[in-house]
C-alpha cells in the first residue's frame, strides 16, 4: 500500500487539497450565516424608531438630575453611562431596590406616573403598555436574541448569571481571512499537482479544479459581506459618536440595560424558575413585554394602570361614578395582593411599589371624576372611596421631554 501510495504525484498536496474542499462548505455557510445574523443586529439598531426615544428619555432624566451643575442641559452623553445607570438609586424604595433603569423603563413602557387613560378611550382601545415599549423590545430583538444568558454557579457555590454573546464580528472576520488565506494556499497546490502529472483524465485535473472555480464566487460573496458588516458597525458607533468598542463589548452593553443580572438573581426563586429562567435564559428567546414588565417589577403598576369606564359615562350618573372610583381601587388593591402572593412581598423594595402602585391606580380612578363628590344614595364602599385620603404626590418635569414621574 505505502509502496502504491508513494507513487502518486504530489500525494500530500492532494490529500490536502481533498480535505480541504471536504470542509470548505460546512465553514463558509457557518460564516455566512453568522454574517447574516449579525447584520440583522446592525439593522435593527440603525432603523429602529424607539431607540432614539429611550436614549432621549436618559439625557432628560440626567439633565434634571444635573441641573443648575455644570454638568446639566448636556446635548448627550457617553454610551458608557447605560451601564452606570443603577448606580442613581431611588431613596423612596425600600432597600434601594430602584434605581433609575425603573424610572426610565416605566416612563417608556406605562408612561409618567401621575398620567391617566384619556376620557374618550376604552378599555378595549386602550393597552396597558404604552406602543413604543413593545415597538422598542421588537426592534431589538435581533440584538437581544444574540446573546445567550444562563445561571450558573461558581467555585464557592454562588449563583451568577452568565452571558456570551452568540456572534462576533471579530470572530467572524478572523474565520473569513483564515479561510481565504486557506483557499489560495490551496489553489496554489493544486496548481503544481497539476503541473506534476500530464494525464487528461487525472481525477484533480477533472474534479478539484471545477470545485475550487464553484467555491472562489461564495468565498468572494464573504469578503464582501464581512466588509460591509464592518462598515456598518463603524457607523453605529459614529452614531454614538464612540472611537472604538469591540462588537461582543457593545452586545453586552445593550443586553446588561435591558435585561441585568441582578434583576434576574433577586427574583424569589419559586418565581425565577417559573416565570424568569424559561424566558430570558433559553437559547436565542426574545422576552414578550408581560415578562419585562415581570422582571422589572412594572407588571403591577401595568395593572394598577388599566383604564376605567370612560368620563361620558361617569359624567351621566355621578353614582356611578363613584362607585366606578371605588372599584378602581378595590382592583388596584386586589392587583397588588395578587403579585405579592405570586413573588413573594418580602423582598427589598415590595412596601414602595405597592404604595407606588395604589397610587397610581387612584389617580387613573380619580381623574375621571375630579371635582366630584360622593352623592348620598352611592352605595358605602364609594363614599368610603371618595372619603379616603390621597396618596400625597409630587410630579418632576424633566427638561426637554414634558416626562411627569410621580415620587
Amino acid at each position: 500500500y505505502m509502496y502504491a501510495v508513494s507513487r502518486v504525484p504530489a500525494f500530500r498536496a492532494r490529500v490536502e487539497c481533498w480535505a480541504f474542499l471536504c470542509s470548505f462548505e460546512e465553514r463558509a455557510a457557518g460564516l455566512a450565516q453568522g454574517l447574516i445574523e449579525f447584520q440583522r443586529v446592525e439593522d435593527a439598531i440603525l432603523a429602529s424608531q424607539q431607540l432614539p426615544r429611550l436614549l432621549s428619555l436618559v439625557l432628560a432624566a440626567g439633565n434634571y438630575l444635573n441641573g443648575g451643575t455644570r454638568r446639566g442641559r448636556a446635548d448627550g452623553f457617553d454610551l458608557e453611562t447605560l451601564g452606570k445607570l443603577d448606580g442613581v438609586k431611588d431613596n423612596a424604595a425600600e432597600g434601594g431596590a430602584r434605581d433609575m433603569r425603573h424610572f426610565i423603563f416605566e416612563m417608556l413602557f406605562l408612561g409618567a406616573p401621575g398620567s391617566s387613560v384619556s376620557s374618550s378611550a376604552t378599555s378595549e382601545a386602550a393597552p396597558l403598555c404604552r406602543p413604543s415599549g413593545a415597538a422598542l423590545l421588537e426592534d431589538l430583538a435581533p440584538l437581544l436574541r444574540n446573546v445567550n444568558r444562563s445561571l450558573t454557579r461558581d467555585s464557592e457555590g454562588v449563583m451568577k448569571v452568565t452571558k456570551n454573546v452568540r456572534v462576533v464580528l471579530e470572530d467572524l472576520e478572523e474565520g473569513v481571512k483564515e479561510l481565504v488565506t486557506q483557499f489560495g494556499s490551496q489553489q496554489e497546490a493544486l496548481l503544481q499537482c497539476l503541473q506534476c502529472c500530464e494525464d487528461p483524465a487525472d481525477p484533480m485535473r477533472l474534479q478539484m479544479s471545477e470545485r475550487f472555480a464553484e467555491a472562489r464566487p461564495q468565498m468572494q460573496r464573504l469578503e464582501v459581506n464581512c466588509k460591509k458588516c464592518r462598515e456598518n458597525y463603524t457607523q453605529i458607533l459614529d452614531y454614538f459618536n464612540h472611537p472604538g468598542m469591540k462588537t461582543s463589548d457593545f452586545m453586552l452593553l445593550w443586553d446588561n440595560l435591558f435585561v441585568p443580572a441582578d434583576l434576574i438573581l433577586n427574583k424569589p426563586e419559586a418565581l425565577r424558575k417559573r416565570e424568569i429562567l424559561p424566558v430570558f435564559c433559553k437559547p436565542q428567546a426574545v422576552p414578550s413585554v408581560e415578562s419585562f414588565l415581570l422582571l422589572w417589577d412594572l407588571q403591577v403598576l401595568a395593572e394598577a394602570s388599566a383604564p376605567t369606564p370612560s368620563a361620558d359615562a361617569a359624567a351621566g350618573d355621578a353614582n356611578t361614578g363613584s362607585t366606578a372610583l371605588a372599584t378602581s381601587a378595590r382592583r388596584g388593591t386586589r392587583c397588588l395582593q395578587r403579585q405579592a402572593r405570586r413573588s413573594n412581598a418580602g423582598r427589598p423594595g415590595g412596601q414602595a411599589l405597592r404604595n407606588r402602585a395604589l397610587a397610581r391606580a387612584q389617580t387613573t380612578g380619580g381623574v375621571l371624576l375630579e371635582g366630584r363628590s360622593a352623592s348620598p344614595s352611592a352605595s358605602p364602599a364609594a363614599r368610603e372611596a371618595d372619603e379616603a385620603p390621597q396618596l400625597p404626590t409630587v410630579e418632576v418635569v424633566a427638561q426637554g421631554e414634558g416626562i411627569t414621574a410621580s415620587g
